[in-house]
C-alpha cells in the first residue's frame, strides 16, 4: 500500500443519507484531484448506490462518465464463497485424525466457523484494491449501526479462531496431544495487517453518519463506545438532515427537538459537521454534482449551529386521529415490526404493545437489534430479563442481550462434556482435538448470535404466558438477519451431531440430546415464520422517495420467504400547517404515499407526526399510529 492511499468508510444510522453523503464526498474529492483514481464501493450491495447514481453497477469497478470516478458494488456473497474455497484448502491440509475422531469428523467442527463470514472477506477485497494501486483513494458506503458493530469484531473474531487452532495459548504443561504442523500463518499474519490497517487513521478513515433524533442518538453512542472498545478513533461525525434556521416556526420548532443530539455529538467527537435537510434528494449524476456544489461542509456546519436557547416544543396533540376501537386483528402471535432506519419502527412497536396491553391482555416487547432503543422509548431501564413496564398492568419488555444466552449455552454444553476438562479423564482418546472441543462455540458460525434471538423467541412462543409478543427489529435489512441465520445454524448443528453421533456411547450422549433439543427450536420457530396465524410482518419507513427502494427489497425478502406481510406504515408525515415550507412536504409526502401505494402492492397506511419523538406511557398513548393502522381497511389513509 502506497503512502496516501487512503480508504473512507462510512457507517452509522440507517436512513441517515450515508448512501448520499458518501457518494458526495466521493466525487468531491475526485473532483479536487482530477490525477487521481477513485473508487466508490456499496459495502452491502443492496443496491442503493445504483439507485442514487441511475447506473448499473456490479461488483467490477465501472468508470462513470466523465470522471475519474469508478462505482462498484460489493458482493459479499461470492467474495466469502472465494474466501471460503482458499480457507477450507488450508485447513484440509491442517486437519488430521484425533483420537477416535476422523479427519472429516474434525473438518465438520472447524470448518463452519469461517464459511459465511462475509465481512471479513468484504475486507479482504478492499485490502487486495489498495495493494493493487489501481486506485489512489476508496470510499465505502458502509453499514448501519448494528452491522457496523459486527464489523469492527469480525477480524478480531477470526484472529481469536485462527488463535484457537494454532494452539497459541497453550502451556508447556498441557498434556494435551500435540496438534499438527500448521499452514495458517498466512491468514494470521493477514489478519494481523486488516487489524493495523483498521485502527490507522492516517490509511483508515471511519466516518460516523447519524441523525439528530433520540434513538439515533442512542445507536450513534453505542457504535462510538465499539469503536473505542477496538481502538479506532472516528475522523468525523456527520449530522445529516439537520432542519435550517429561517424556514418558518414549524421548522424552526422541530430544529429545536435536534438540538439536544447535537450537543451531544460534539462532546463525544472533536470534529462534527452538520449538513442541511435538502427537499429533494438528488438522483443521477448530474444531481449528485449539484449537491457537491452546494455542500460546503465548514460553512454549512458553521450556519447551522444551535444557539443556547434553542430546544424542544412541547408535544403536538395528534392531528385528525378519530378515537376508534380497533377490531381484533387476526389471532397471530409475534408481530415484527422492522423497515428503513429512521422511520419511527421502534416508537411504532412500543405503541402497538401499549395498546394491545390495555386491549386484550399480557404482552411481551423485545427487541432484537444490537443497539437497543426500548429503554429510550419507554423510559423504563430495561434489561435481558421480561420485566413489567411501569404504570401498566400486563406489558413486560426486554431486550436481549445474546452475549447472556451464549454463555448460557457454553455452560450447559460444558455440562454435557464435562469429563472432557477433567485432567484424569477417562473417557474417549480425543487427542488433539480435546481443545477444540472446549471451545465449540468458539468454533461456531457467526451467525450464532442470531441463533440466539431465534432461540429467546422461541422460548417465548412455546410458553404461551403472552397472548402478543411484539418483536422490534434492527434497521432495513439487518432487520432480516437472523431469519437469514437459520440454514447456517442447522449446517452447524448436523455438523456436531455429524462428527459425535458416532460415538455417542463414548461420553457424548447428552451432548447430542442437547444438540437435538435446538435444533428442534429451530424448526419450530422456522415453522412459525411462515404461518399467518402464528407470525405476521410490518414495515415502518417515511414518505420519502429515497425510502421506496428499501421497502420493495423488504417486500422482496418476505415474499420469497413465503412471511406473511400484515401492512407497511408511512410514518412521520406531516399534518396541515399554515407554514408553507411545511405545508409543501405534506404535500409532496402525500404523493410519495400514493405512489408507493402503487409500487409496493400492499396494505399501506399514512400516519401523522406529532411535532417531537413520544416517550414515556402518557406521550406513547397520545401516539396512536400504530395500532390506528393495523385497524385500517387496506388502503392508505391520510392523517
Amino acid at each position: 500500500m502506497k503512502d496516501g492511499q487512503l480508504l473512507h468508510f462510512f457507517c452509522g444510522k440507517g436512513g441517515s443519507s450515508k448512501t448520499l453523503l458518501s457518494s458526495a464526498f466521493a466525487l468531491r474529492e475526485s473532483l479536487a484531484a482530477t490525477k487521481q483514481k477513485w473508487l466508490l464501493v456499496s459495502w452491502e450491495n443492496r443496491g442503493s448506490l445504483s439507485e442514487l447514481l441511475q447506473t448499473k453497477l456490479s461488483h467490477q469497478p465501472k468508470k462513470l462518465e466523465g470522471k475519474n470516478l469508478y462505482a462498484a458494488e460489493c458482493n459479499s456473497t461470492k467474495l466469502a464463497e472465494k474466501w471460503a474455497g482458499d480457507w477450507k484448502a488450508s485447513l484440509d491440509k491442517y486437519a488430521q485424525k484425533a483420537g477416535i475422531l476422523t479427519k472429516d469428523e474434525v473438518l465438520k467442527l472447524i470448518i463452519p466457523a469461517t464459511e459465511s463470514l462475509k465481512d471479513v472477506a468484504g475486507l479482504f477485497w478492499l485490502w487486495e484494491l489498495l495493494e493493487s494501486q489501481r486506485f489512489d483513494g476508496i470510499v465505502v458506503d458502509g453499514p448501519s449501526v448494528g452491522a457496523s458493530i459486527r464489523l469492527l469484531g469480525a477480524v478480531p473474531r477470526l484472529r481469536a479462531y485462527l488463535s484457537l487452532l494454532r494452539n497459541e495459548k497453550a502451556t508447556k504443561a498441557s498434556k494435551t496431544a500435540a496438534k499438527p504442523s500448521l499452514p495458517l500463518g498466512e491468514w494470521t499474519e493477514l489478519c494481523e495487517k486488516l487489524s493495523a490497517w483498521m485502527k490507522t487513521p492516517e490509511s483508515f478513515a471511519w466516518r460516523v453518519v447519524a441523525l439528530a433524533e433520540p434513538l439515533a442518538e442512542a445507536q450513534t453512542k453505542a457504535l462510538l463506545a465499539e469503536m473505542k472498545t477496538q481502538g479506532v478513533t472516528p475522523a468525523e461525525l456527520l449530522v445529516a438532515q439537520v432542519e435550517a434556521k429561517d424556514e418558518g416556526p414549524a421548522v424552526f420548532a422541530r430544529r429545536g427537538l435536534q438540538a439536544p443530539s447535537v450537543r451531544k455529538y460534539g462532546s463525544w467527537c472533536s470534529q462534527v459537521s452538520l449538513v442541511k435537510r435538502r427537499e429533494q434528494a438528488p438522483i443521477g449524476l448530474e444531481g449528485l454534482l449539484a449537491f457537491v456544489k452546494s455542500w460546503e461542509p465548514a460553512t454549512e456546519t458553521k450556519a447551522l449551529a444551535f444557539a443556547a436557547h434553542e430546544g424542544p416544543p412541547p408535544l403536538v396533540k395528534t392531528p385528525s386521529m378519530p378515537d376508534i376501537a380497533a377490531p381484533p386483528l387476526p389471532p397471530t402471535r409475534f408481530l415484527f415490526f422492522g423497515g428503513p432506519g429512521g422511520g419511527g419502527k421502534s416508537t411504532c412497536a412500543v405503541a402497538a404493545a401499549v395498546a394491545l396491553t390495555e386491549k386484550e391482555g399480557p404482552v411481551l416487547l423485545l427487541s432484537t437489534d444490537a443497539v437497543h432503543s426500548l429503554s429510550d422509548v419507554l423510559q423504563n431501564r430495561l434489561m435481558d430479563t421480561e420485566s413489567q413496564v411501569r404504570g401498566t398492568k400486563g406489558l413486560y419488555a426486554r431486550e436481549l442481550d445474546a452475549q447472556v444466552w451464549l454463555n448460557g449455552l457454553r455452560k450447559r454444553f460444558r455440562e454435557k462434556l464435562n469429563w472432557v476438562w477433567a485432567a484424569d479423564s477417562s473417557g474417549a482418546d480425543l487427542g488433539w482435538a480435546k481443545d477444540l472441543i472446549k471451545n465449540l462455540l468458539e468454533l461456531s458460525p457467526p451467525e450464532l448470535e442470531d441463533f440466539a434471538i431465534i432461540h429467546i423467541l422461541t422460548d417465548a412462543l412455546v410458553q404461551e404466558r403472552f397472548k402478543r409478543i411484539v418483536v422490534d427489529l434492527p434497521d432495513d435489512l439487518t432487520a432480516f438477519r437472523f431469519l437469514d441465520a437459520i440454514a447456517p445454524m442447522r449446517a452447524w448443528l448436523q455438523g456436531l451431531r455429524g462428527a459425535f453421533s458416532r460415538h455417542r456411547a463414548k461420553g457424548f450422549a447428552a451432548f447430542l440430546e442437547e444438540v437435538a433439543f435446538l435444533e428442534k427450536r429451530l424448526d419450530r420457530f422456522e415453522a412459525a415464520l411462515s404461518n399467518p396465524t402464528e407470525s405476521r410482518f410490518i414495515l415502518v419507513g417515511r414518505a420519502e422517495a429515497s425510502v421506496v427502494p428499501a421497502l420493495q427489497r423488504s417486500i422482496a425478502f418476505l415474499k420469497a420467504h413465503k412471511f406473511p406481510l400484515e401492512r407497511v406504515i408511512l410514518n412521520r408525515v406531516f399534518p396541515k400547517s399554515t407554514c408553507a415550507v411545511t405545508e409543501g412536504r405534506r404535500v409532496q409526502e402525500l404523493e410519495v404515499a400514493k405512489l408507493m401505494e402503487k409500487k409496493l402492492q400492499a396494505p399501506l397506511t399514512v400516519a401523522p407526526a406529532l411535532g417531537r419523538f413520544p416517550t414515556g406511557l402518557r406521550e406513547l398513548k397520545a401516539f396512536r399510529t400504530a395500532w390506528y393502522a393495523l385497524s385500517l381497511a387496506p388502503r392508505s389513509k391520510a392523517a
